[in-house]
């Protein structure tokens, strides 16, 4: 037995988090012996998404009861299947295996001509096999299933599920769930298994699903169960590793566990929350890192935590074991699968204990140096003075997304080219930057360069203008991504620049060198830095949601008012430059297509690969993003009327206002969107003055002059007036730098952090929920398909942050060398190797 104390560290390397701990080691009772007869009770799922692994289950069902005869044919066994609500099966309740192998025919030919049929509802079956179990026996779930309940009664189902689980704590029952397919719904059935004592088994195969159904069956063979008592205190959490059995158990206060029957011993581990006053006054020593035992304790604490949605501790915890391995593998898991093969490799560590040969320490750096993100907002902030060496960038940049080509692709992948061309029209390669933009919802920062380019027809002829505009300064804007989900994509840059105060601050910070001259192109390196400042992201969000929602509808607003209107072309000039790919501000946009006739054989053919994503969004309680609140458009079809006379006009859109009269529709339902965002609505379109325009004018930082003059079109309805036009554009434009600015400095910051290191900041003490969690703590909380695989962290004050994982597809030949200036020559590079933010993270002092 072992005690001891241990201060978790942040990523500052400041105590952010203690805990006491011990070390104890176990057995069952000897003289504890508990005499139990076994039932093992087999739940099959026969819904129509079971339907390909249906007919082998039922194979090996029969081979698993012929399997357990031979082994103790005493032992009791039950089979139900199930489908909808109602369409339930009981194939055989508490017979012996004796018994059934004396007459097979009638339960084996019933499990044989088991079909598949509409619905799930895993509830109902559970419900039935609970009536069939006993306290003085020892009981064995074995739910084979792909975890989708009813699509209409989601909630509800999933809510009488996990009762039902929970009312078997404390009673000889285990729970184990095997999942039948690589789309099972893993957060449910994992819940399900750990609530109820058991695991989840992935059983993606064939081989993988007898393995499962065996080491499911050996659990009950045992002649004997011999009680384990765990002695913790009322809130003290524990972890039990349990080699003989491959097993590792969780809980918290003192438990009974009937259901284990080992020989030899079992570590215990046992954690308890310290405040940081009881810490430094106790007179524990604080745990030795750098060994293995240590290390065991970590890992241990780590799966505790995770099982306690602690996630950001849980990665302190694993930060400290210094295992390089493992921290590159796991750090960054936002997601329910990634999660759970997180605690699946913690378990495997305690149960095969290993030290790992890379090791290293993961805190930043104490002597300051600036961040990424620190170096990238310079660059923005100065755009208008700096010029990039566009022929070295993109010759050795290599694309993280799928390949395109110009042209387009009909619904049969035929491809058709463009009837222009572009042609660069600097040719040393010197190209302006225009932007710097941080991703609001990844980790990720794009570099945008404004190259001007001229058009030229197939024969060879420059497009000199158009309709009469002279084409003079096309202007064609290329995307390179600096940082991509949390990995540094260009760590050099060639560029020049005429602002004297932006070169000596990068040369303050060691990233350039030699003396500032206008014409010089130097070398700016960045791939040393860490990804993100020691300040924390602060959690300035209060209220954010709301302003982000009226700002985005009243950008969609203007969007849709503008339409394809210009103040300085007319409608046949502005129609003539989009047939030649031009916008009206003189943008060259060729459209693009994918390179590949059908991406599902590029796929197949190994051309195209796919990785997982973090996409972050801000939410509130009924909604988990911005995304799923309507636009302009789609609020004001289905709220409003546009009356003409006596006649309304069907389908009506924004671009005809004016061409009547906007009315109210009558007896529409209330709807959180509309609570919302109708009262700016109402005064857009002269409905009602409800002070909503000005008020998120002023706060998204539009000048008063143009506050104004807005406030006069929408009380006058001009909306469509050539007079108001350049008021519009002026007022989208300045709307649209608002909420730029209020993503970059309030959102994006902690966005980045969150998607960058796979942790929250310190001073946010939020648990990692389930979606389905969230549904149930608030009733409204809008949950679509695509959410239910990622986690919700809740900050309080009525607002969420959501994680969702998404499967981006990406051309492989493209991805081979990452980095820009990797297969430059020496005075170009002198960085090797992908920069991840786990290499960026490491302590350089040495």
């Amino acid at each position: 037995m072992s005690k001891g104390k241990i201060a978790l560290l942040g990523l500052n390397g400041c105590q952010n988090v203690h805990f006491s701990i011990e070390e104890r080691q176990v057995s069952c009772d000897e003289e504890g012996h508990v005499t139990a007869k076994r039932h093992h009770l087999i739940l099959v799922d026969r819904s129509c998404s079971m339907t390909p692994v249906l007919q082998e289950l039922k194979r090996l069902l029969i081979k698993l009861l012929t399997l357990e005869e031979y082994r103790d044919d005493q032992s009791l066994v039950s089979v139900i299947s199930y489908a909808g609500r109602g369409d339930l099966t009981l194939h055989c309740s508490r017979i012996s295996l004796q018994s059934l192998m004396i007459d097979p025919q009638e339960v084996l030919s019933s499990i044989q001509t088991m079909t598949s049929s509409k619905g799930t509802c895993i509830s109902e079956a559970l419900s039935k096999a609970l009536t069939l179990i006993r306290d003085d026996e020892l009981s064995l779930i074995s739910l084979h299933s792909d975890g989708y309940s009813l699509s209409t009664e989601h909630f509800d189902e999933r809510s009488s599920l996990l009762a039902l689980v929970s009312s078997t704590v404390g009673r000889p029952i285990r729970i184990n769930t095997i999942a039948h397919s690589e789309r099972s719904d893993f957060t449910l059935l994992s819940e399900v298994a750990e609530l109820g004592g058991g695991v989840c088994i992935a059983a993606l195969d064939l081989r993988a699903v007898y393995d499962a159904l065996f080491n499911t069956s050996q659990s009950m063979i045992k002649g004997v169960t011999r009680p384990l008592v765990i002695q913790a205190k009322p809130r003290e959490r524990w972890v039990l590793v349990c080699p003989p059995l491959n097993l590792v158990v969780m809980g918290e206060g003192e438990d009974r566990l009937l259901d284990l029957d080992f020989t030899g011993e079992a570590s215990l581990y046992l954690f308890q929350f310290m405040d940081r006053e009881s810490f430094e006054q106790s007179q524990l020593p604080e745990l030795g890192l750098g060994t293995l035992k240590s290390q065991q304790t970590l890992l241990a604490l780590s799966r505790s935590l995770i099982s306690q949605r602690k996630l950001t501790w849980a990665k302190y915890a694993l930060l400290m074991t210094r295992d390089q391995a493992l921290i590159q593998k796991h750090l960054r898991a936002l997601s329910v699968s990634s999660l759970k093969a997180f605690s699946l490799e913690l378990e495997q560590r305690l149960l095969k204990p290993t030290m790992s040969e890379k090791r290293g320490h993961y805190l930043f750096n104490k002597q300051y140096l600036p961040s990424i993100i620190e170096v990238a907002n310079l660059l923005r902030v100065h755009a208008s003075s700096i010029w990039i060496d566009q022929c070295k960038l993109h010759q050795a940049y290599h694309p993280v997304t799928l390949k395109h080509i110009s042209g387009t692709r009909d619904h049969h992948g035929q491809w058709t080219a463009c009837h222009l061309t572009t042609r660069a029209c600097d040719r040393e390669g010197l190209v302006p930057l225009h932007d710097v933009e941080i991703n609001q919802k990844m980790a990720a920062v794009r570099l945008t360069l404004s190259e001007q380019v001229q058009l030229y027809t197939p024969e060879g002829e420059l497009l000199n203008e158009v309709a009469g505009i002279q084409l003079d300064d096309l202007r064609q804007m290329r995307s390179y991504c600096m940082i991509s989900d949390g990995d540094l994509r260009i760590d050099l840059l060639w560029m020049k620049t005429s602002n004297r105060s932006l070169f000596n601050q990068l040369k303050d910070w060691g990233l350039v060198e030699g003396d500032f001259a206008p014409d010089r192109v130097f070398k700016l390196t960045w791939g040393h830095l860490p990804f993100i400042s020691l300040e924390q992201p602060s959690l300035e969000l209060t209220g954010l949601f709301n302003v982000l929602a009226k700002g985005r509808l009243l950008k969609s607003f203007l969007n849709a008012v503008i339409g394809d209107r210009s103040p300085q072309f007319t409608p046949d000039q502005v129609s003539a430059l989009r047939e030649n790919y031009i916008s009206p501000s003189l943008r060259v946009n060729l459209p693009r297509c994918l390179a590949y006739p059908d991406l599902s054989q590029a796929i197949l053919e190994g051309q195209v690969d796919h990785r997982t994503s973090y996409e972050i969004d801000l939410g509130n309680y009924t909604f988990p993003s911005l995304d799923l609140l309507p636009s302009a458009s789609s609020l004001f079809k289905t709220t409003y009327r546009l009356v003409r006379g006596d006649t309304e006009l069907q389908s009506p859109s924004l671009s005809q206002l004016g061409e009547g009269d906007v009315r109210s529709r009558k007896r529409l339902k209330t709807t959180p969107a509309r609570t919302l965002l109708r009262p700016l609505m109402d005064e857009l379109l002269g409905v009602d003055q409800t002070g909503e325009l000005k008020e998120i004018l002023k706060t998204l930082g539009v000048p008063p002059s143009l506050v104004k003059k807005m406030m006069n079109i929408s009380r006058d309805q001009s909306w469509m007036s050539k007079k108001s036009l350049r008021s519009i554009e002026e007022a989208r434009d300045c709307i649209r730098s608002g909420l730029r600015s209020l993503y970059r400095e309030r959102l994006a910051p902690f966005v980045f952090y969150l998607s960058a290191t796979g942790m929250l900041p310190d001073e946010c003490d939020a648990q990692a929920l389930l979606p389905e969690e969230t549904r149930q703590l608030y009733p409204q909380f809008r949950l679509g398909k695509r959410d239910r695989s990622g986690l919700v962290f809740d900050l309080g004050e009525g607002l969420l942050i959501t994680v969702r994982p998404i499967e981006n597809y990406y051309t492989i030949d493209l991805t081979q060398a990452v980095h820009v200036g990797k297969q430059q020559d020496n005075e170009y590079s002198d960085q090797e190797g992908d920069q991840s933010f786990v290499s960026i993270l490491a302590d350089r002092s040495a």
